[in-house]
Protein backbone atom coordinates (compact mmCIF):
# COMPACT_ATOMS: atom_id res chain seq x y z
CA UNK A 1 0.00 0.00 0.00
CA UNK A 2 1.77 3.47 -0.95
CA UNK A 3 -1.60 5.94 0.48
CA UNK A 4 -2.60 5.77 3.88
CA UNK A 5 -3.91 7.73 6.86
CA UNK A 6 -3.33 7.14 10.25
CA UNK A 7 -5.79 7.91 12.57
CA UNK A 8 -9.24 7.65 10.79
CA UNK A 9 -12.51 6.92 12.61
CA UNK A 10 -14.36 3.81 11.87
CA UNK A 11 -13.41 0.33 12.03
CA UNK A 12 -9.72 0.77 10.37
CA UNK A 13 -7.51 -1.40 10.69
CA UNK A 14 -3.72 -0.51 10.58
CA UNK A 15 -0.53 -2.24 10.23
CA UNK A 16 2.82 -1.63 12.28
CA UNK A 17 4.32 0.07 9.64
CA UNK A 18 1.16 2.67 9.11
CA UNK A 19 1.36 3.47 12.78
CA UNK A 20 4.94 3.46 12.91
CA UNK A 21 5.18 6.28 10.13
CA UNK A 22 2.91 8.39 12.83
CA UNK A 23 6.90 8.91 14.76
CA UNK A 24 8.44 8.40 11.18
CA UNK A 25 9.27 12.50 11.94
CA UNK A 26 10.48 12.04 15.17
CA UNK A 27 14.81 11.33 15.87
CA UNK A 28 15.95 8.44 17.86
CA UNK A 29 16.33 10.01 21.45
CA UNK A 30 14.73 10.00 25.14
CA UNK A 31 12.44 12.32 25.43
CA UNK A 32 13.20 15.95 27.19
CA UNK A 33 12.23 15.96 30.52
CA UNK A 34 13.09 15.81 34.02
CA UNK A 35 14.28 12.56 35.25
CA UNK A 36 12.87 10.87 32.02
CA UNK A 37 14.47 7.09 31.97
CA UNK A 38 17.49 8.47 34.26
CA UNK A 39 19.06 5.70 35.70
CA UNK A 40 20.50 5.91 39.33
CA UNK A 41 22.19 3.75 42.30
CA UNK A 42 19.30 2.56 44.75
CA UNK A 43 20.88 -0.46 46.42
CA UNK A 44 24.03 -1.95 47.35
CA UNK A 45 24.03 -4.19 43.97
CA UNK A 46 21.06 -2.14 42.44
CA UNK A 47 20.41 0.26 39.43
CA UNK A 48 16.90 1.73 38.82
CA UNK A 49 15.36 3.10 35.52
CA UNK A 50 12.66 5.57 35.68
CA UNK A 51 9.81 5.60 34.05
CA UNK A 52 9.97 7.52 30.81
CA UNK A 53 9.38 7.46 27.24
CA UNK A 54 12.01 7.02 24.25
CA UNK A 55 11.83 6.89 20.30
CA UNK A 56 13.85 4.71 18.03
CA UNK A 57 13.80 5.81 14.06
CA UNK A 58 15.56 3.30 11.81
CA UNK A 59 13.66 3.93 8.67
CA UNK A 60 12.47 7.15 6.77
CA UNK A 61 9.14 6.03 7.05
CA UNK A 62 9.40 3.94 9.97
CA UNK A 63 9.57 5.11 13.78
CA UNK A 64 8.85 2.73 17.15
CA UNK A 65 7.92 4.67 20.39
CA UNK A 66 9.19 3.21 24.07
CA UNK A 67 6.75 3.82 27.33
CA UNK A 68 7.99 2.43 30.87
CA UNK A 69 5.33 3.50 33.59
CA UNK A 70 7.14 2.35 36.23
CA UNK A 71 10.48 2.07 37.93
CA UNK A 72 12.60 -0.84 36.59
CA UNK A 73 15.07 -2.77 38.64
CA UNK A 74 18.73 -4.13 37.26
CA UNK A 75 21.03 -6.12 39.80
CA UNK A 76 24.55 -5.75 38.89
CA UNK A 77 27.18 -8.70 38.00
CA UNK A 78 28.92 -9.85 41.30
CA UNK A 79 32.55 -7.58 40.73
CA UNK A 80 35.49 -9.65 39.86
CA UNK A 81 38.19 -10.16 42.55
CA UNK A 82 40.97 -8.30 39.77
CA UNK A 83 39.63 -6.96 36.85
CA UNK A 84 37.28 -4.23 35.72
CA UNK A 85 33.95 -4.35 33.72
CA UNK A 86 31.45 -1.65 32.33
CA UNK A 87 28.19 -2.44 32.13
CA UNK A 88 25.33 -0.43 30.46
CA UNK A 89 21.47 0.24 30.89
CA UNK A 90 20.12 0.65 27.57
CA UNK A 91 16.32 0.45 25.90
CA UNK A 92 17.08 -2.04 23.32
CA UNK A 93 14.81 -2.48 19.98
CA UNK A 94 15.06 -6.23 18.78
CA UNK A 95 13.59 -6.55 15.00
CA UNK A 96 13.55 -10.44 15.08
CA UNK A 97 11.86 -11.09 18.51
CA UNK A 98 9.49 -7.90 18.06
CA UNK A 99 10.20 -6.69 21.15
CA UNK A 100 11.25 -3.83 22.62
CA UNK A 101 12.32 -3.12 26.51
CA UNK A 102 14.95 -1.49 28.77
CA UNK A 103 18.41 -4.22 29.21
CA UNK A 104 21.36 -4.27 31.47
CA UNK A 105 24.51 -5.58 29.52
CA UNK A 106 27.41 -6.30 30.81
CA UNK A 107 30.74 -6.03 29.16
CA UNK A 108 33.97 -8.48 29.40
CA UNK A 109 35.83 -8.20 32.60
CA UNK A 110 39.41 -6.71 31.58
CA UNK A 111 42.03 -4.33 33.03
CA UNK A 112 41.21 -1.89 30.57
CA UNK A 113 37.15 -2.41 30.46
CA UNK A 114 34.99 -1.30 27.33
CA UNK A 115 31.36 -0.74 27.70
CA UNK A 116 29.47 -3.19 25.74
CA UNK A 117 28.93 -2.80 21.82
CA UNK A 118 26.00 -0.07 21.20
CA UNK A 119 23.85 -1.99 18.31
CA UNK A 120 22.13 0.55 15.80
CA UNK A 121 21.08 -2.01 12.91
CA UNK A 122 17.46 -2.23 11.05
CA UNK A 123 17.43 -5.45 13.18
CA UNK A 124 18.86 -4.66 16.90
CA UNK A 125 18.91 -0.90 17.84
CA UNK A 126 20.23 0.17 21.29
CA UNK A 127 19.65 3.43 23.18
CA UNK A 128 22.18 3.88 25.69
CA UNK A 129 20.93 5.76 29.08
CA UNK A 130 24.19 4.85 30.90
CA UNK A 131 26.78 3.15 31.86
CA UNK A 132 28.31 1.80 34.84
CA UNK A 133 32.18 1.11 36.25
CA UNK A 134 32.05 -2.37 37.87
CA UNK A 135 35.34 -1.89 39.47
CA UNK A 136 37.44 -5.49 41.17
CA UNK A 137 36.15 -6.02 44.37
CA UNK A 138 33.38 -3.89 44.79
CA UNK A 139 30.54 -4.81 47.32
CA UNK A 140 28.17 -1.84 47.17
CA UNK A 141 27.20 0.62 43.37
CA UNK A 142 28.32 4.30 43.84
CA UNK A 143 27.03 6.71 42.31
CA UNK A 144 30.30 8.39 41.59
CA UNK A 145 30.77 4.92 38.75
CA UNK A 146 27.40 6.33 37.10
CA UNK A 147 27.72 8.00 34.00
CA UNK A 148 24.15 9.20 31.99
CA UNK A 149 24.58 9.38 28.66
CA UNK A 150 21.08 10.36 27.92
CA UNK A 151 22.51 13.79 26.68
CA UNK A 152 25.45 12.01 24.34
CA UNK A 153 23.94 12.25 20.78
CA UNK A 154 26.21 9.40 19.77
CA UNK A 155 24.94 7.23 22.26
CA UNK A 156 21.32 8.14 22.87
CA UNK A 157 20.38 11.63 22.58
CA UNK A 158 16.79 14.25 22.93
CA UNK A 159 14.58 13.23 20.46
CA UNK A 160 13.66 15.93 17.72
CA UNK A 161 10.20 16.26 16.66
CA UNK A 162 9.46 17.95 13.21
CA UNK A 163 11.33 19.49 10.47
CA UNK A 164 15.46 20.26 11.48
CA UNK A 165 16.14 22.23 8.45
CA UNK A 166 13.99 23.49 5.44
CA UNK A 167 15.33 23.42 2.28
CA UNK A 168 14.87 26.70 1.06
CA UNK A 169 17.45 26.88 -1.83
CA UNK A 170 14.83 26.51 -4.51
CA UNK A 171 12.05 29.29 -2.68
CA UNK A 172 15.15 31.99 -2.46
CA UNK A 173 16.01 31.31 -6.00
CA UNK A 174 12.70 31.99 -7.31
CA UNK A 175 12.37 35.10 -4.81
CA UNK A 176 15.54 36.45 -6.23
CA UNK A 177 14.34 36.16 -9.58
CA UNK A 178 11.07 37.69 -8.62
CA UNK A 179 13.09 40.58 -6.76
CA UNK A 180 15.08 41.17 -9.53
CA UNK A 181 12.68 41.19 -12.39
CA UNK A 182 10.65 43.95 -10.24
CA UNK A 183 14.00 45.65 -9.84
CA UNK A 184 14.52 45.53 -13.73
CA UNK A 185 11.00 47.23 -14.76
Amino acid sequence: MSEFAYPLDGEQNYTAAQCGAFFAGRSSGVFSADGNLAVSVTGARKLTLSAGVAWINTDRFWGKVYCNTDAIDFVLPTADGALDMICRVVVRWNKTTNVCQALLLEGAPSSSPVAPTRSTTDELYDLVLADYLVQHGETEASAARLTDQRLNDNLCGLMRDGVERLPTDMLQAQAMAILEMIESA
